[in-house]
């Protein structure tokens, strides 16, 4: 991933769901942003997105998930995953020429 210097994933996930547009989006994803507003520091860069999820009671497994789906509504989200991106590119491709012909997969 791509962090600012000195930053922790966490950190910046909560840079980027704090300061996402927020044109189109719908309640849930406002109550995600406001309870990210209300944390402004942490001591344990763990805590800025377990917070968000304790505060709106929502489980682990979904919370991230949409957690993760608003901070990529975010403009600088792209460079964020570049690397990953980039590296599961010819991953992906590789898999998909293994496949038989019949198979298919959706990878979104």
């Amino acid at each position: 991933f791509n962090l600012p210097n000195g930053v922790k994933p966490e950190q910046y996930i909560h840079y980027l769901i704090t300061n996402v547009p927020l044109d189109g989006l719908g309640g849930e994803y406002l109550e995600i942003i406001e309870a990210a507003r209300d944390i402004r520091v942490e001591l344990d860069a763990h805590n800025y997105i377990s917070n968000i999820l304790t505060k709106l009671g929502i489980d682990r497994p979904s919370g991230l998930t949409r957690v993760m789906e608003l901070a990529s509504r975010h403009p600088e989200w792209h460079q964020y995953v570049s690397e990953v991106t980039d590296w599961l590119q010819p991953v992906v491709s590789d898999l998909m020429e293994r496949l038989p012909e019949n198979d298919t997969v959706d990878i979104t």
